[in-house]
């Protein structure tokens, strides 16, 4: 009797660990503070330059605590002097398990040209922008015919390359390398080409990386950007980059709350 009653407690206590999974806050993957701050505000963001700094939003996930160490990894001995870092909170109209659409969300982050003629709020200039004048995937950096987007099956451990017309730097290639799990997905993108802004060469080929990762939490989720560059030093850049990569990360995630909309639709 005894044993039995055992058992049956160990299955209760199997299944609830189970439930307990299933469910996932944002105190489970970030400080009090950086949660409260984040549930009340809904979007956090920091810019760097020429200054030291470790990114300290990161998300305490499998992929997320890998984030930090991405530059140093990538076999770079210099170090980033750009550092932008942003949170952004959304809240699901119909709530479900945790990680459960995952798979569709890495669908979303895959779909490269859906990117081409996105147009989001620009509050600087207090208008509607285009992000990119064109985006698509290409073969190879070396044969760039288009080809269609690679959203089948699991993204993890899939790379491409695409090519990107945005109105800031230009027409360029740039590579895109990918990882999931089960309620996460990144996406790395760097620059394969040289970026020139004014026909000044500021950012050597890899010396920009982009990392853009989503939670699924189930009632919500978390798009986390992290932009990191080693940028030539150019009087009054400065300004320009951080309103350049915070208006492509807010393009991005306008881009993202309306391709995730159409799934619900």
């Amino acid at each position: 009797m005894i044993r039995k009653l055992i058992a049956v407690l160990c299955v209760l206590l199997f299944d609830f660990s189970l439930l307990a999974a299933e469910k996932l806050t944002l105190e489970d993957i970030f400080s009090a503070d950086v949660a409260e701050e984040l549930r009340k505000e809904k979007k956090i963001e920091k810019t760097v330059y020429m200054e030291e700094y470790e990114p300290n939003l990161v998300p305490k996930t499998a992929i997320g605590k890998t984030l930090p160490s991405l530059w140093a990894d990538s076999g770079k001995t210099s170090k980033p002097v750009f550092y932008y870092e942003a949170l952004k909170y959304y809240e699901k109209k119909t709530p479900t398990e945790a990680g459960a659409e995952i798979d569709d969300i890495s669908v979303i982050l895959r779909s490269i040209s859906s990117l081409e003629g996105m147009e989001y709020y620009s509050p600087s200039r207090k208008k509607m922008r285009t992000l990119y004048d064109e985006s698509y995937v290409i073969a190879s950096p070396e044969d760039k015919t288009k080809v269609p987007d690679p959203v089948e099956g699991n993204a993890d451990g899939v790379s491409l390359y695409a090519i990107q017309k945005d109105l800031t730097f230009g027409r360029y290639v740039y590579k895109y390398d990918y990882r999931q799990n089960e309620k996460e997905v990144l996406t790395i993108c760097s620059n394969y080409d040289a970026i020139r802004f004014l026909g000044i060469p500021i950012i050597k080929p890899e010396d920009l990386i982009i990392s853009i990762e989503i939670v699924d939490l189930g009632d919500s989720m978390v798009l986390y950007a992290l932009v990191e560059s080693d940028v030539a030093s150019v009087s009054m850049i400065e300004n320009k980059l951080k309103k350049s990569f915070a208006a492509r990360v807010e393009a991005l995630s306008v881009w993202f709350e309306e391709m995730y909309s159409k799934l619900n639709s």
